[in-house]
């Protein structure tokens, strides 16, 4: 079973720059935890976050790629988590700097998304949370 506390909806986006991030994630059993604070594609594109992808088809046997940019969605920060036994883990994400800049001064949304995995069983369990950033 995998929870999550110390988490708020709404956070001020100087106190997020300034300060990260912060909650406590706990685990019944001994797993590993990957957190990840995600732009949507949508937010993304309102703040005018492209994301270089590369496309290949294949015509007459002959591979050719194509780089272009386009809006998708943008891990914002993220941290694995191992825990050796049951217990909870407090931990900080601090947002990059590309999102930082991004953001700026405007109300977005992202949300967190948790997945543990479990060392023993390697049964995997998610969750995930909408934050609200504020001016």
């Amino acid at each position: 079973k995998l929870t999550l506390s110390g988490l708020s909806k709404s956070y001020k986006i100087k106190t997020v720059n300034k300060h990260g991030l912060s909650a406590t994630v706990a685990c019944n059993e001994a797993c590993t935890l990957r957190v990840k604070l995600v732009v949507s594609a949508g937010t993304a594109q309102q703040l005018k976050l492209k994301t270089k992808v590369r496309t290949c088809t294949k015509r007459h046997g002959k591979r050719t790629c194509k780089t272009s940019l386009k809006y998708t969605s943008v891990t914002a920060a993220s941290t694995t988590i191992k825990l050796t036994g049951a217990g909870s883990k407090h931990f900080v994400l601090k947002l990059s700097a590309r999102v930082r800049k991004a953001i700026g001064h405007k109300h977005v949304k992202l949300t967190l998304q948790i997945s543990g995995t479990s060392t023993s069983s390697h049964k995997t369990t998610s969750t995930s949370r909408t934050l609200t950033l504020k001016p």
